[in-house]
């Protein structure tokens, strides 16, 4: 047929297996393809509707034998949403250059542009099966209509989904097939057969082999069967369908013609969460193959990127990269995880005959033998018996086997699977069981709760003069001086790579299934890339659509799992973004830290030791109300979803109020324009893309510094309140304490308590932000006379009273239990000793290796305990029963004799020990490094106030010379902790001091039975504290070193090189025990 000749370019032969390289033609030019659009004898389209389609594939120019390849341009028009009729036009190009078939079809009834383009790419893809084609490369220029295809965005709509589930199944009985997006100006020829059809309300078909008809090609042309599977029944259309995989090329297609749209996000418009890329193990030349094509594929987008002289023509390249990385590493990935049935099974799981370890060797040989028993007639039961045993004997070595190898594999994941399986009491069961991640609301009742916790009820009005007072503080900052251009200076290569180096390669990734290891892994061949995009969403201020989408996975934390709110979402947001983020948030840290922004009393995500200080300034406040007989007040506030409930705008205002980079605010809003997410494992699958209308996002990077600039005016204003505060040194009044979110305020009086929660009153108020009033809580005692007595403040939230705390009740803060009675804090730590010994009683009996045990008894069971041994008294007594009780789980491990030394157990690995240490010392190592940092904490108030309690310890323990210890505080704290003030003629010891017990008494304690407390003169002389009045000496600084370190520690070693001390101190002992084995002296 004359009008299905072969397709001409510019006086050209186009062919489909020769490269794309020829010129537009002319104006006016005739095109045979044009003229099957238009009818017979049409006139030319103009050049710039006839953009030359590229390659088929990126292949040799001679096809495969047996391939059959053809090319197809498909579209869709559609005049009005939701109109009566609409136009769908396609077209089949054959590798000659030939137009195979021509469609140009009217459809009647309710219809959109996407249902059009899905009908037009179904008619092209149902035309080339019934030509024999196997090799199918369509190019159209719907982007939404592609990556629903493909599986990269999700399809709602149910009569979408049944389109896309139909086509998928006729690509899938092809050999190969792409799909690619090209610009609308090259799909030109298919846009005119569906306005062709649009504009005559007909129907027509044209056939090379088949002729002009009104009708589709006859099905006598029957589809060649699938290659790799058998003919199936064809399945439920609205039945789950696997994702699309391009089969055509090893990774996606990047040419000239190939263009990169932007698809909005939205409600209908969403990308598809796909499974995490994990890489199997690769051979030396598959890893060379992965980082060849990782090389290309950077090259051509950094390329694409570089041409892209709008944000219009880059965002779409930023929207691919994460999922050509995905595809082009999909052949390298790890076969999909199956979970194991074999406990519902009485037959044993055979191992894969890949796994060629001696344990699974063994197994199949006792496997088979067993096997051989139960056919033989001959055989006894006796022998069966006999055979199954051994079998089981093997499936239980091979089960060990597969335990440690997971062990050295993934040591973490290994511990808590064995932890998680080891549930001893009723609420680990109850845990235990609800590991089934799946949250049992319906997505419908989900949608409705987050869709109203992410809309503001009320709108936040910064310039309300009830915010007065708060802006008035933000206006009194001094303008900043320093690093003026941190905030603006253009991302450097350097910038990232740092950051790919800090990243936890573990982290779950968001919906484009590319985590930080796959990142980390090809940094050397992506960095050039990710350079250059993130220096152009740096320069445009703004991001592409699909890194604002974020994954909500529900995790329950307590109380009913049929009520929202006890669920905790966490968010997953695309890598790539987070890393973009986190160069942002490390600007934005560095930039309030130089120019101080943030005050003292807010600790939260910053570069200190913040719990620990809070939560020792929290027990030193407590401890001078108790020594001195004072008052104390306090109240401790907990914010209703604060992360999620703070407005942007109030972030965005208070930015601009402390002098934030113009250009850097207007790239943090631009990061939370137009944002959505999805939670992913309700009881019927995702909800609807829920519009991030109100908080920061959770799981950010920036998150945390975002949130610290909105809540900077409530606890600046906090910071300078006369009336409120509690004074713990002579320079040092704590009026508020606050980690982000968790705030605690302290006064002295009454009145201040009551003026500091007016305070954050007037903040909820102005913020529109809400506290949960029962989690709340209040505390107040006073002296009457020379009793003690409560007297909790009268304090309301929105209208409902605070509860107030007795003095044998705690709150829980910063994960201590805060409280005023010492009795009751003793014994915070026995529900957590008894979970410990459950754990590891569970590591015993695992299978793994003795060295593995010890290992994960070091590493995740003992670390448990640190934090807590800062700030919590524990009897000595519970301690050595649980120490008592290891030791006697590690000889039966082991096979110890009972005469074996237990400094065995505690001697460094160096010196042929296990390397543990007793809980007794551990406690007394953490206690003593944690005296110490508070001593040289960077927070001088902090530093001031462990100097003063020392001091004030000392004065009531001690009859002082007032004029030998005037200025020399530091000389009486190092005279005191080391137990040699006793000796001094400059101090006399009370019989009755009336003195409480605190750290620094249990302190002094520790260092004498460690023997590592050393003072040094400023001037790197040694001072004897005792000298002569008449031999004056400069004020020492509080130093600590250990007989095997001389040098005063530091910040970074002291906790490693006191427990180091500790764990030789049993080597001297083990040695001295002749009975126990021959030593070397060295």
């Amino acid at each position: 047929m004359h009008l299905l000749g072969p397709y001409t370019h510019g006086g050209k032969r186009r062919r489909l297996d020769q490269p794309d390289n020829v010129t537009a033609p002319a104006h006016g030019t005739a095109d045979p393809l044009a003229r099957a659009a238009d009818g017979l004898n049409t006139a030319a389209i103009s050049s710039r509707d006839t953009r030359p389609p590229t390659n088929l594939d990126d292949q040799p120019a001679s096809p495969r034998r047996g391939e059959k390849r053809t090319l197809q341009f498909n579209d869709g028009a559609c005049r009005g949403h939701n109109a009566k009729e609409a136009g769908a036009g396609a077209i089949l190009l054959r590798p000659g250059g030939d137009a195979a078939w021509t469609a140009s079809v009217h459809l009647e009834g309710v219809q959109t542009n996407n249902t059009a383009e899905y009908q037009a790419l179904l008619a092209g893809v149902d035309a080339a099966r019934a030509h024999g084609c196997n090799v199918l490369r369509i190019e159209g220029d719907s982007a939404l209509v592609i990556a629903q295809i493909k599986g990269e965005f999700s399809t709602k709509n149910k009569r979408l989904r049944r389109y896309r589930n139909q086509i998928r199944r006729g690509l899938e009985t092809l050999g190969r097939s792409s799909l690619v997006h090209i610009d609308r100006m090259a799909n030109q020829v298919a846009d005119r057969l569906a306005n062709k059809a649009l504009d005559s309300r007909r129907t027509s078909y044209e056939c090379a082999d088949h002729g002009i008809r009104t009708m589709a090609c006859p099905t006598a042309a029957e589809p060649p069967p699938s290659p790799t599977r058998p003919e199936q029944p064809a399945p439920d259309p609205m039945s789950p369908q696997p994702s699309y995989q391009d089969r055509s090329l090893p990774g996606p297609p990047v040419d000239d013609v190939e263009s990169f749209p932007t698809i909005a996000t939205g409600p209908d418009s969403v990308p598809q969460p796909r499974p995490r890329l994990r890489l199997r193990k690769l051979t030396e030349n598959e890893s060379q193959q992965a980082s060849k094509q990782m090389t290309t594929l950077a090259r051509r987008l950094l390329t694409r990127l570089r041409e892209a002289t709008s944000w219009d023509d880059g965002e779409g390249l930023l929207c691919t990269i994460a999922p050509s990385i995905y595809d082009a590493l999909a052949q390298f990935a790890q076969p999909p995880h199956r979970r194991s049935h074999r406990r519902y099974s009485s037959a044993p799981e055979v191992p894969p005959s890949t796994d060629d370890s001696p344990g699974a060797q063994h197994f199949r040989a006792r496997l088979d033998g067993m096997r051989a028993a139960q056919r033989d007639p001959t055989m006894d039961r006796r022998s069966v018996n006999r055979a199954r045993r051994a079998t089981g004997r093997a499936r239980r070595a091979l089960d060990r086997e597969q335990l440690r190898r997971r062990f050295d594999r993934d040591e973490s994941g290994c511990v808590r699977s064995i932890l998680s399986a080891a549930a001893t009491s009723p609420s680990d069961i109850a845990t235990a069981e609800a590991t089934d991640s799946t949250c049992p609301l319906p997505a419908d009742d989900v949608y409705g709760y987050f869709e109203g916790l992410h809309t503001p009820q009320v709108e936040f009005d910064f310039d309300a003069p009830c915010g007065e007072p708060f802006r008035d503080r933000l206006r009194s900052l001094p303008p900043p001086t320093k690093a003026a251009d941190v905030l603006s200076a253009d991302i450097s290569m350097e910038d990232v790579e740092d950051m790919l180096l800090r990243v936890r390669r573990h982290t779950a990734p968001g919906h484009d299934g590319i985590g930080y290891d796959i990142l980390h892994r090809f940094k050397t061949e992506l960095l050039p890339l990710l350079h250059e995009a993130y220096s152009f969403c740096w320069s445009h201020r703004r991001i592409p659509a699909t890194w604002k989408v974020g994954v909500i996975k529900l995790v329950h934390k307590k109380g009913s799992r049929t009520v929202p709110s006890n669920w905790r979402p966490l968010c997953l947001q695309p890598t790539l973004y987070k890393l973009y983020a986190s160069i942002l948030a490390r600007r934005l840290s560095a930039w309030l830290e130089v120019n101080d922004r943030l005050t003292p009393e807010q600790k939260g995500f910053r570069a200190m030791n913040g719990c620990n200080e809070h939560n020792f300034m929290a027990a030193m406040a407590l401890d001078d109300a108790r020594r001195r007989s004072r008052a104390l007040y306090m109240v401790w506030y907990d914010l209703k979803n604060a992360f999620g409930a703070i407005p942007p705008a109030l972030i965005w205002r208070t930015m601009a109020a402390i002098d934030v980079d113009a250009d850097f605010i207007t790239c943090c809003q631009g990061i939370y324009t137009d944002s959505y997410y999805t939670v992913v494992n309700t009881a019927t699958g995702a909800t609807p893309p829920i519009q991030h209308r109100l908080g920061v996002y959770q799981g950010c990077p920036l998150s945390p510094f975002l949130f610290l600039v909105g809540v900077m005016p409530l606890v600046r204003r906090l910071h300078e309140l006369p009336t409120a505060g509690v004074r713990l040194a002579e320079d040092v009044m704590v009026r508020a304490t606050a980690f982000a979110d968790d705030i605690k305020g302290l006064s002295a009086t009454k009145e201040g308590i009551e003026a500091a929660h007016q305070v954050v009153q007037e903040f909820l108020e102005w913020s529109t932000m809400a506290a949960n009033p029962t989690k709340c809580a209040t505390f107040g005692t006073c002296m009457a006379g020379r009793r003690r007595q409560e007297d909790p403040p009268q304090l309301k939230l929105h209208g409902e009273r605070i509860p107030p705390l007795s003095m044998a009740e705690t709150y829980r803060y910063l994960g201590v239990g805060d409280g005023f009675d010492h009795s009751v804090t003793d014994f915070q730590l026995d529900a957590k000793l008894k979970e410990l010994k459950g754990e590891a009683a569970a590591l015993l009996r695992s299978g793994l290796r003795p060295s593995q045990i010890v290992k994960a008894l070091k590493v995740h069971v003992y670390s448990k305990l640190e934090y807590a041994f800062r700030h919590v008294r524990v009897p000595r007594a519970s301690l050595e029963r649980w120490d008592a009780w290891l030791r006697r789980g590690l000889r039966h491990l082991l096979r110890l004799p009972q005469a074996a030394s237990t400094a065995f157990f505690y001697a460094p690995t160096s010196h042929g020990g296990l390397g543990l240490l007793p809980l007794t010392d551990q406690l007394a190592a953490i206690q003593v490094g944690h005296a110490w940092q508070m001593l040289h904490a960077p927070d001088l108030a902090v530093a001031s106030t462990a100097r003063a309690q020392v001091a004030q310890i000392a004065q009531r323990r001690y009859r002082l010379d007032a004029e030998h210890w005037k200025d020399r505080q530091d000389d009486l704290v190092v005279a005191f902790l080391q137990g040699t003030l006793e000796s001094s003629p400059h101090a006399t010891r009370y019989r009755q001091s009336h003195d409480i017990t605190s750290l620094w008494t249990e302190v002094q304690g520790h260092v004498k039975r460690l023997v590592c407390c050393r003072a040094t003169a400023t001037a790197d002389q040694p001072h004897a504290v005792e000298a002569d009045d008449d031999a004056p000496t400069p004020p020492e600084t509080p130093t600590l070193a250990t007989p095997t370190h001389p040098d005063p520690l530091e910040r970074r070693n002291v906790m490693a090189q006191l427990k180091l001390h500790a764990k030789r101190r049993y080597v001297t002992t083990w040695k001295a025990q002749h009975d126990q084995g021959v030593f070397t002296a060295k």
